[in-house]
């Protein structure tokens, strides 16, 4: 075990690496997305990214009342879709942008 004195298994450890990628994804996406909210001069932009940041933050607490599954697993699950489907997003603003 890596963290005998912490009691924390392996995939506990794996997992919570994965996490923090995504997160890190995520966070940036969201940068990306107000900040060309603010060179379009669209407020739509900002309140997508308050949005998004709220409903992963929000996932951790709703997931386990509306599941009874394997909490942890969704709520991570629910996190690498949505940063992913932010990755994709910020890929098309960069063509729109004219970045490419």
């Amino acid at each position: 075990m890596l963290f005998q004195s912490a009691n924390v298994s392996n995939e506990m450890v794996f997992i919570g690496g994965i996490e923090r990628i995504f997160a890190i994804l995520l966070h940036v996406g969201l940068s990306i997305i107000v900040m060309y909210g603010v060179f379009s001069s669209k407020r739509g932009y900002y309140l997508l990214a308050l949005t998004l940041h709220f409903l992963v933050n929000a996932s951790a607490v709703l997931v386990p009342v509306w599941f009874s599954a394997n909490h942890l697993l969704l709520i991570e699950l629910f996190l690498i879709v949505i940063s992913l489907g932010l990755f994709f997003y910020c890929l098309k603003l960069k063509k729109v942008w004219g970045m490419s």
